[in-house]
């Protein structure tokens, strides 16, 4: 019998500064590639990539203070998102600092 993927995306939003609503910036699915977005918050340039895992099990958020992001093995694990979880990170992607949410729906 054939597995059927049933996982939804990744769900990837910043909230709103002003009328504090989430505005979604994107999804990640399990046969996409990953995403990425760049925090300017520290006196280096993070990056932060995240994916959907093609086993239907989690969503990952890695960092990497390099510059080489290709390299998942290399990256430090933020956070694993599991079905029905989300995580919050402040970030400064922008000049301005804003808060972004991984969801697992």
């Amino acid at each position: 019998m054939n597995r059927i993927f049933t996982m939804s995306p990744l769900n990837v939003e910043v909230l709103h500064n002003v009328n504090k609503q989430w505005i979604k910036l994107g999804e990640v699915g399990p046969l996409d590639k990953s995403g990425s977005l760049s925090n300017i918050k520290s006196p280096k340039k993070d990056s932060y990539l995240f994916k959907c895992e093609k086993d239907d099990s989690k969503s990952v958020i890695y960092k990497s203070e390099s510059k080489n992001v290709a390299d998942f093995s290399k990256m430090e694990i933020v956070q694993e998102v599991k079905k029905g979880e989300s995580f919050i990170i402040d970030m400064k992607t922008d000049g301005n600092l804003k808060k972004v949410r991984f969801s697992q729906r």
